[in-house]
C-alpha cells in the first residue's frame, strides 16, 4: 500500500494552501496539430499571362543618333539646325548639280551614316547629327539645283538622311553598256549637255548627275571633271591606257586624264 502510494505521489502534485489541500494533476502536453498543406498552385493554362503588378512603361534601346528615329537605310530623318561647327563633320561637298542621290552616294564613299543637304549646293557627311536639335520641317525649303522635286536644306538648316547600304538600282549597267571606253576630248567637249567638278568625283557620282540632266552618257575626265552627253566620241577612241587618273572618290576607279574622258552609258 505504501508503495503504490509512493508511485501515485510521483505523478500528483499536492497543494496544500489555507489549511487545506487538494491534489492538482500535471497537465498532459499539448498535441501541436500539424499545418494543413497548402493547396497546390493550379498551373497556369497554356497561353496565360502572369498577373504581375502593373509597371511603368518600359525604356526603349538609346537611338544610335540623339535625335529622330532612323528608320530604313536612304530614309528621311528631319529638318536639323546647323551651326559652322558642323552638326555632320566627316566631310563637306559643294556640288551645283546637288540632289539627295547625289549627296548619298558621295558620303557613302566617305564610309559616313548620315549625309545632310543644306542651301541647295552643300552635301555633309557625318556619323551622329542633331547636336543642335530639330528644326521645323517648313525651314527645310531650298530646291536641289540637281532635282527641283527634292529639297536640299536651306541656310543653316540641313535635310538629314540616313546613307543607304547601296544604290537601289545601279547608276551604270554592264547590261546596258557599262563602260564605253578611253576617248579623246577637246575644249569643245564632246559629251555637252551638262559639266560638273567635284572634289569627290566617282563613277556613281558623275552617272548620279548625268541621269538627273536626262543624259544617256557620262564621261569622267582629269580626276574631277563629269561630262554629261547623249552622243560622244566626236574625236574618237584613245588608248585604254590613256584613262589613268584614279577618281578622288573611289580609289579603284579610273577618272580619264587630261583630254581623256572614261566613258559609261547611263542605267536607266
Amino acid at each position: 500500500m505504501v508503495r503504490q502510494c509512493l508511485v501515485a505521489c510521483l505523478a500528483l502534485a499536492v497543494v496544500c494552501a489555507l489549511g487545506s489541500c487538494y491534489v492538482q494533476v500535471a497537465p498532459e502536453p499539448r498535441a501541436v496539430a500539424a499545418a494543413a498543406p497548402r493547396p497546390a498552385r493550379p498551373p497556369a493554362s497554356h497561353g496565360s499571362v502572369p498577373t504581375a503588378p502593373p509597371e511603368g512603361p518600359s525604356a526603349e534601346a538609346p537611338s544610335d543618333s540623339p535625335a529622330m528615329a532612323t528608320g530604313s537605310d536612304g530614309a528621311y530623318l528631319g529638318c536639323f539646325v546647323d551651326s559652322g561647327n558642323r552638326d555632320l563633320r566627316v566631310k563637306e561637298f559643294v556640288e551645283n548639280g546637288m540632289s539627295v542621290e547625289v549627296c548619298g552616294g558621295l558620303c557613302r564613299e566617305q564610309g559616313a551614316r548620315y549625309f545632310g543637304l543644306e542651301e541647295g549646293r552643300v552635301c555633309l557627311c557625318g556619323n551622329s547629327y542633331g547636336r543642335y536639335g530639330p528644326a521645323p520641317t517648313k525651314d527645310c525649303n531650298v530646291p536641289c539645283p540637281g532635282n527641283s522635286s527634292e529639297t536640299c536644306g536651306a541656310q543653316w538648316r540641313s535635310s538629314v538622311y540616313r546613307v543607304a547600304a547601296a544604290p537601289a538600282l545601279p547608276l551604270v549597267s554592264s547590261a546596258q553598256g557599262g563602260y564605253l571606253g578611253c576617248f579623246f576630248d577637246s575644249g569643245n567637249r564632246d559629251l555637252r549637255v551638262k559639266e560638273f567638278v567635284e572634289n569627290g568625283m566617282s563613277v556613281e557620282v558623275c552617272a548620279g548627275l548625268c541621269r538627273e540632266q536626262g543624259a544617256q552618257y557620262a564621261g569622267l575626265e582629269d580626276g574631277r571633271v563629269c561630262l554629261c552627253g547623249n552622243s560622244y566620241g566626236r574625236y574618237g577612241s584613245a588608248p585604254a591606257k590613256d584613262c589613268n587618273v584614279p577618281c578622288p572618290g573611289n580609289s579603284k576607279q579610273t577618272c580619264g586624264a587630261p583630254w581623256r574622258s572614261s566613258v559609261y552609258k547611263i542605267a536607266r
